[in-house]
């Protein structure tokens, strides 16, 4: 193989500003999201560096890809969760009531393993209806912040479950919600646990 294959090859830890992200607030960095995603047919961690990321389509993994924040902010004392340190935050621009970012299998019946996001914070801008959902996943991992979304915060369904394999041992390490002030939020939910409504009951998890 030539030279710059062997280099690519040996990239194992995309970092979404090398794929042409932003992080401006305001440019639609989804695509290179999705093409760190893309790059870990396997799965594994995906770096993003703390700015604040547009985007307006969802992101979606069927391998355990893990969204990593390099830093952390918590929620400060305001009660809408306003922070003024610097962390890794990806807002949505797109569509109501659609899901920022889902992991999911291939096919219905498969499960995935592993994967995530930590130390990211999530803003639905009140147009979201969830931030980040697992579905039928196995010890995925979410530990982070979310705001403003619609319906719900973090969701783990096994929508694409079969009666033999369905969500289990997820990790919720940390999730911090806060809605804001915004109506459209004020009866979302933190998070949810459902099954698929046929073989696998919300009680399978």
């Amino acid at each position: 193989f030539p030279v710059t294959i062997f280099w690519e090859l040996a990239e194992v830890t995309p970092n979404v500003l090398q794929a042409g992200a932003k992080g401006d607030n305001s440019t639609n960095d989804a695509a290179a999201f999705q093409a760190c995603i893309n790059y870990l047919p396997n799965g594994g961690a995906v770096i993003v560096p703390a700015l604040t990321y547009a985007i307006s389509t969802a992101l979606t993994a069927n391998k355990g890809v893990l969204l990593s924040g390099d830093s952390r902010a918590d929620v400060s004392s305001n009660t809408n969760g306003s922070t003024t340190a610097a962390s890794p935050r990806i807002r949505w621009t797109g569509a109501s009531g659609s899901t920022m970012f889902t992991i999911s299998p291939a096919s219905v019946g498969d499960v995935v393993w592993g994967g995530g996001a930590e130390g990211i914070e999530w803003d639905g801008a009140a147009l979201a209806g969830t931030a980040v959902h697992f579905d039928n996943c196995k010890y995925c991992l979410f530990d982070g912040k979310v705001r403003n979304t619609t319906v719900t915060a973090v969701k783990i369904s096994s929508t694409s479950g079969s009666v033999s394999n369905f969500s289990q041992h997820n990790i919720i390490r940390s999730l911090e919600y806060v809605w804001g002030v915004a109506a459209a939020c004020q009866n979302s939910n933190g998070l949810t646990i459902v099954g698929n409504g046929s073989t696998v009951p919300g009680t399978q998890h």
